[in-house]
Order: C-alpha cells, then structure tokens, then sequence
C-alpha cells in the first residue's frame, strides 16, 4: 500500500461560507485523504444547519482517502461562538492559525499541499493583526523574496504580475526585474508541477 500525504484545507472564515464548501467534500471521492482544519463544534453545527448527513472524522495518520459521507477534520478551537453571517474580531487569531498549521505542514513535508476557503481581510486587520492575503501570508512564512498568484482552469492559466495593490500603484510595480521573476517562477513550475514541457507564454500589457 502506498501512503499518500493528505491535503489539508483551511476552512477560512468561520461566519463565513467556508465551512458549508468544506462540508460539500463529503460528497465527492478523493485519491488522498483531504483534512479540513476546523473547529470540530463548528462545523458539527454547520452540517446541523445545512440537514447534511456527513460523518466527522478526527485524523490521525490515516493513509487513505475517507469513503464518500465522512470527512477528515483537524480540530482548531474557536477563541469566540459564531453565527453565521456575523463576523468575529476575536475570532482572526482562529483564522490565522488554521493558515500557519496549513503552511508548517507544507513546508515540513506532512502534507501534499494546501487548498483555502476564503476569509474575510477587513476583520482579520480590525483585530489589529496585518493582513494582505494569503498569498502574501504563505510568502511570509516561507521566508521567499517572490511568489506568484496564478489562475487557472483545464485550458488557460493566468499568472499576476502584482496583487493587492490600488490601481494607481500598479504601473509602478511593473518593473523588468519583477516581470522576470513572476516568468521564471512560471516557467519552472509549468515544466516541473504542471508537466508542460514547452509552455507559451504571453505578457499582457497595461492599457495606457
């Protein structure tokens, strides 16, 4: 039997729609398992709400995928109750943790990857805490100069030359230096991750 690291998802803000997406995995086969960081109250109450039969699952080491109706979750407490629709402050620090387990796993080779739900920026920096998003938070931790934002579907990938930024401070933060950067990573990681041996690349210009 060949064991398969997990990939872990952060289910992001709890008031938010993060936890309901997180749920719906249940329903879906997976070759790996798939661990949602969580609290486990929450997401109890959340599957509560939604009169979804899913089967909770605390992971442990498991090396294959859970069967369709359970789900793995790794419990992270709440710092404060949520309602849904009601954003917390209190609850930014439960955000961030999920984000730094997510990447520690990452990096330390414990898991495959990372998949995220989304959070809410605006609260996160009411609680005093900096936040740009997640892409910059994982930069961060990884302790890397650049990192670069991409999306993608089965025929087109799109990589950003720049985020979160004002509109105004874009052209500015186009130099040489940076496009060449955002390509090198591009092309290294098309060739290595996406397995394309000749990707084509096309730079879009800014419209004057």
């Amino acid at each position: 039997m060949n064991v398969m690291l997990p990939l872990y998802i952060t289910s992001g803000e709890p008031a938010g729609i993060g936890p309901d997406i997180c749920l719906s995995l249940a329903n879906r086969q997976f070759e790996r398992p798939i661990v949602v960081l969580i609290d486990g109250d929450l997401i109890k109450q959340r599957a509560q709400q939604l009169k979804l039969n899913v089967e909770l699952v605390e992971y442990v080491d498991q090396t294959e995928a859970a069967p369709i109706g359970q789900l793995y979750i790794e419990s992270i407490p709440l710092n404060s109750t949520v309602v849904a629709g009601q954003l917390n402050a209190d609850n930014a620090a439960y955000v961030l943790e999920q984000l730094r387990r997510s990447a520690d796993y990452a990096m330390s080779g414990k898991s495959v990857g990372v998949a995220t739900a989304p959070v809410q920026k605006s609260i996160i920096n009411e609680a005093g805490i900096h936040f740009s998003g997640h892409t910059e938070y994982y930069q961060e931790f990884a302790g890397v100069p650049r990192v670069v934002m991409m999306l993608a579907t089965k025929t087109l990938r799109v990589a950003l030359a720049t985020t979160h930024l004002a509109l105004r401070d874009v052209p500015d933060a186009i130099t040489p230096e940076r496009l060449h950067q955002v390509i090198d990573i591009l092309i290294h990681d098309l060739k290595t991750k996406f397995r394309i041996d000749h990707p084509h690349i096309l730079v879009c210009g800014l419209n004057p």
